[in-house]
Formats: structure tokens, C-alpha cells, sequence
């Protein structure tokens, strides 16, 4: 189950679903989700 593994049974582009806010900047691999805050909100 490539993809699953850490995400409670969710897939990467799952949990980027549920992060995904209008401030965010969110990236999703095989392995991982990252956030970050978008530099063209937080200015």
C-alpha cells in the first residue's frame, strides 16, 4: 500500500485535502505532506 503508510489508513493527497487551508501552501509526495505558510498571504 504505497502511500498509506503514517497516514492512519489515508493516502498523501487525502491528508493534503483535509490541510489545505487559503494561507497554506501544501505539497504531497508518496511519503509525505508538507505546509507552509503562502509568502503572497503573509506578506
Amino acid at each position: 500500500m504505497a502511500g498509506m503508510a503514517g497516514f492512519g489508513g489515508f493516502g498523501a493527497a487525502r491528508v493534503a485535502d483535509l490541510v489545505r487551508q487559503p494561507a497554506l501552501v501544501v505539497t504531497a509526495g508518496d511519503r509525505f505532506v508538507a505546509a507552509g505558510l503562502d509568502p503572497a498571504e503573509w506578506h
